[in-house]
């Protein structure tokens, strides 16, 4: 999986109508990958704020906060042990 952040000055430039709704508050992002443990080893010197932990619902997750603030939640489904 490869994700690509975005600058505020690059979006201005491509599209500072969609810039100015994007910075009126951080989002929150739940991505289903193949293999969470392998995608936490990957993000070293990311601000891991929600640790790996399994959920009621089977899911196995961890969430990171972006430099823009907002929560990106990662998840693999059915690897909760």
């Amino acid at each position: 999986m490869e994700l690509m952040y975005q600058t505020y000055a690059t979006a201005d430039r491509d599209d500072p109508v969609v810039a100015q709704v994007v910075r009126k508050g951080p989002s929150f992002l739940y991505v289903e990958v193949e293999d969470v443990n392998q995608t936490q080893a990957v993000m070293q010197g990311v601000d891991i704020v929600v640790p790996m932990h399994d959920t009621f619902y089977g899911a196995r997750e961890f969430s990171v906060k972006d430099p823009a603030g907002h929560l990106i939640t990662f998840a693999q489904q059915g690897a909760a042990s």
